[in-house]
């Protein structure tokens, strides 16, 4: 059977204020299983992004969940928002 061909590819990177960035990457391990990776990235000496251990990679099959999870967290923060701008 032959193996499934590797790949990282960037999604997109969101600036932070520091410099740094956060990195969305697909990608797929050499057995073919692939992953999503978010990450904070710093810039080197030599004016290269580098990846820091800040971050987290799941399989892709858990992505709507993890969306799920991020999209709640977000309502819940609007909800104690709305209620703390009434007092």
């Amino acid at each position: 059977m032959a193996r499934a061909k590797e790949f990282e590819e960037v999604v997109g990177s969101i600036p932070k204020n520091n410099g740094d960035e956060i990195r969305v990457t697909a990608l797929t391990t050499k057995s073919g299983e692939p992953y999503i990776d978010i990450r904070n990235y710093y810039t080197d000496d030599e004016g290269e992004k580098q990846p820091t251990k800040k971050g987290i990679r799941f399989h892709a099959e858990m992505t709507e969940e993890v969306m799920g999870l991020i999209k709640g967290g977000l309502d819940l923060i609007d909800e104690r928002l709305a209620v703390k701008s009434r007092k």
